[in-house]
């Protein structure tokens, strides 16, 4: 499909984005592509994983990369709260932006398998310039399975 960018200014109907604004560097720059891509009164609709998304795996690794590596590598990117979406779509000239949240728990038996799951989603490629003691390095595995 097209891409926000390669066709003029205002010359789409609808942009639709799924689970992928997350890894934007610029989300503000690319929602204000969006937007100039956009017909008039054209449509933006966006899935994204947000707020908490993660939260109890991330410390979990972090607490085990803590005791297990003594340093914690970067784990995920930042997940944007509804108020900060709204915003972002304000400031990126959206003149009636809606924002809406729902809630689905998933469980894993361990880390492990929550890690295979997002492997299997594509979720599990580090952000470029990692620092740090990550999961792939040395004792990687022995952090993982302390999570």
């Amino acid at each position: 499909g097209a891409r926000a960018g390669t066709r003029g200014p205002h010359s789409v109907d609808a942009v639709v984005s799924v689970l992928d604004l997350h890894w934007a560097n610029d989300v503000e720059g690319v929602l204000r592509q969006v937007r100039r891509a956009l017909k008039p009164d054209g449509l933006f609709l966006a899935v994204l994983l947000g707020g908490e998304t993660g939260h109890e795996l991330t410390s979990s690794l972090v607490a085990a990369e803590l005791e297990r590596q003594g340093g914690v590598g970067t784990r995920a990117s930042p997940m944007m709260h509804v108020a900060d979406a709204g915003a972002l779509l304000s400031a990126a000239g959206f003149a009636m932006p809606a924002v809406d949240t729902g809630f689905i728990q998933v469980e894993y038996d361990n880390a492990a398998a929550a890690m295979d799951a997002l492997s299997a989603m594509g979720e599990s490629a580090a952000p470029a310039g990692q620092e740090g003691p990550s999961l792939g390095a040395g004792g990687g595995r022995d952090a993982l399975l302390a999570a």
